[in-house]
C-alpha cells in the first residue's frame, strides 16, 4: 500500500530532479574545493619563486646589513611555504575524507607534491 505523499509514489522525473539537485550541490562543493586547492598551489609557486630569488640574492650579497635583510626574506618565505603546504595537506585530507573513492592524483605528503 502506497500512502499519498510517500516519496516512493512520486513520478520518476521528480525523483530524478531531487537526485540531480543533490549531485549539483556535491559538484558545486567539489568545484569550490578544487578552486581553493588551485589558489593555494598558485601561492606556493609564487612563494617558491620568491624563495629562489632570495637564495640567489644571498649568494651574491656581501654586506652584513643586506645579508640580514635577505635572510629575513628567506625566513619569512620558508614559513609561508610551510603554512601553505599545511593548508594544502589539510584540504587534500578533507577531500579524501569527503570522497574516499576519488583520491587519484592526490598526494598529501608535501615532500612529494607536484605543482
Amino acid at each position: 500500500m502506497v500512502m499519498k505523499g510517500d516519496s516512493r509514489s512520486l513520478p520518476l522525473p521528480e525523483n530524478a530532479s531531487a537526485v540531480q539537485k543533490s549531485d549539483f550541490s556535491d559538484a558545486a562543493v567539489r568545484q569550490k574545493l578544487d578552486d581553493i586547492k588551485d589558489r593555494i598551489k598558485r601561492e606556493i609557486r609564487k612563494e617558491l619563486k620568491i624563495k629562489e630569488g632570495a637564495e640567489n640574492l644571498r649568494k651574491v650579497t656581501t654586506d652584513k646589513k643586506s645579508l640580514a635583510y635577505v635572510d629575513n626574506i628567506l625566513k619569512k618565505s620558508n614559513k609561508k611555504l610551510e603554512e601553505l603546504h599545511h593548508k594544502l595537506q589539510e584540504l587534500n585530507a578533507h577531500i579524501a575524507v569527503s570522497d574516499p573513492e576519488d583520491v587519484t592524483g592526490i598526494n598529501v605528503f608535501h615532500d612529494h607534491m607536484v605543482y
